[in-house]
């Protein structure tokens, strides 16, 4: 997948973040991809997401990065692409959380093409109907 989007973007910068819990296979991949920018969380401190999100045209996240899901449908520009990991075939919590967004059309689940999925969820109008 990460191959693809490449070749989607020649020419472009690539900025890339790692969670603590990234399998060592794919923090190797980050740290030799072609990447302007990486944190590997595990050795690195900080928290580039905000910015990733402010700054970026597209922002490709893993399907089980639920807190990273939550956080790019509601802040920030880009749109929104998931890259969809090895199904067993059975609907799970996370496929539940994103059908709706999908549906929506807050994300895309990546297909080897781009979609147009930059809108975003209003949290303060949403806060402001649960404290009602």
């Amino acid at each position: 997948q990460m191959q693809r989007v490449f070749d989607l973007f020649p020419g472009a910068d690539f900025l890339a973040t790692t969670s603590r819990r990234t399998p060592p296979e794919v923090k190797d991949l980050v740290e030799n991809g072609p990447f302007r920018y990486k944190l590997i969380a595990s050795r690195q401190e900080g928290n580039p997401i905000p910015d990733f999100l402010s700054l970026s045209d597209y922002l490709f996240v893993t399907e089980d990065s639920t807190s990273m899901i939550s956080e790019a449908v509601s802040f920030g520009q880009a749109n929104v692409e998931i890259l969809p990991l090895i199904n067993s075939g059975n609907a799970n919590k996370v496929q539940r959380m994103i059908a709706p967004l999908r549906e929506q059309n807050y994300l895309h689940v990546f297909d080897n093409s781009l979609g147009d999925c930059h809108r975003k969820i209003d949290l303060q109008s949403v806060l402001r109907e649960v404290w009602q």
